[in-house]
């Protein structure tokens, strides 16, 4: 699981945990006992008027990006940053692989300590397909 995805649900379990705890607990000493907590808590809850048209507009979007040319995911100018975020460089080539499901062939363009210098590497074979681009 990704850091990002990591802090994403916690984020998301410390907002809604005290909510839930709270309308849960109850006061031991009180006389009044709530038989279901649960449609209590849907009590005036609103239906989800997203529904189904929405699942396919997000279905659809997914579908159009998956089908997208190499080229388009990936440009001469994204920026790549490794996994831990320690070091970055500048995509200078983009090349379609032979086979259409695998990962294109990125160049990236670095200051490498290790190579003295500002170095030119294969993404695959380098960084070993490892860290994320943006824009």
């Amino acid at each position: 699981m990704s850091d990002r995805l990591r802090v994403a649900l916690l984020s998301s379990v410390l907002l809604i945990g005290p909510t839930v705890i709270a309308s849960v607990s109850c006061d031991a000493a009180s006389s009044e006992s709530t038989d279901n907590i649960v449609s209590e808590y849907l009590d005036g809850a609103t239906e989800n008027t997203r529904g189904e048209d929405h699942r396919q507009v997000l279905k659809q979007a997914l579908t159009d990006m998956l089908n997208l040319p190499v080229k388009q995911l990936y440009r001469t100018g994204d920026i790549w940053i490794s996994e831990a975020e320690d070091h970055a460089g500048l995509v200078v080539r983009v090349m379609p692989n032979l086979h259409p499901r695998q990962m294109p062939e990125i160049t990236i363009r670095h200051d490498s300590s290790r190579q003295n210098g500002v170095a030119t590497n294969d993404f695959e074979r380098y960084f070993h397909g490892q860290g994320w681009f943006c824009r």
